[in-house]
């Protein structure tokens, strides 16, 4: 099954991203259903369920304090330019450290690591699309805040209307 550990978003951001999204011409682009939208802090790629279950047997060892996160701004993988992909900023030192300790719980089981950059991926660019009218005005969004009480462990499951995620394991931070 096809893994990753992730964060969930408010309805309150979601919203506000699905108002960014209609922005966003038709042509050339798959935007992200909103229920999927998340902040990715791992992704573990397609693994067998033992190794699944031993995932979540490291993540359940270590405890974080709640924290906030900023959503703000809009870019683009690899760049504005030449877009692949579509995302909304996430700011927070906490964050950063909640991807490292679950990077660092999850070292030695031979999962690819990346470096973390926080974000929120709401489009993906198939083909040519002209979206610097899009940039100029969404560029400097301030969309909103979310409290991270928990992470979840997560498996995409691929369907005929495209990926629809269900959570393993919801992992509860303590104060």
């Amino acid at each position: 099954m096809r893994c990753f550990v992730a964060i969930e978003l408010s309805k309150e951001v979601k919203a506000k991203l699905s108002e960014i999204q209609e922005k966003l011409p038709g042509a050339n682009l798959k935007k992200v259903a909103v229920q999927n939208m998340h902040i990715t802090l791992k992704f573990l790629g397609e693994i067998e369920d033992k190794k699944a279950w031993d995932a979540e047997r490291r993540l359940e060892q270590f405890t974080v304090s709640p924290f906030k996160v900023k959503i703000e701004k809009i870019g683009a993988f690899p760049n504005e330019r030449y877009p692949k992909v579509i995302w909304a900023g996430c700011v927070s030192k906490e964050l950063g450290e909640l991807a490292e300790k679950v990077d660092m719980s999850l070292s030695n089981m031979n999962f690819e690591s990346e470096p973390f950059r926080p974000h929120i991926t709401i489009a993906r660019v198939k083909g040519d699309v002209e979206l610097g009218e899009f940039f100029d005005s969404a560029r400097d969004s301030k969309i909103g805040e979310i409290e991270v009480k928990s992470f979840e462990l997560k498996k995409s499951v691929l369907g005929k209307d495209g990926p629809a995620y269900a959570t393993i394991r919801k992992f509860m931070q303590k104060a």
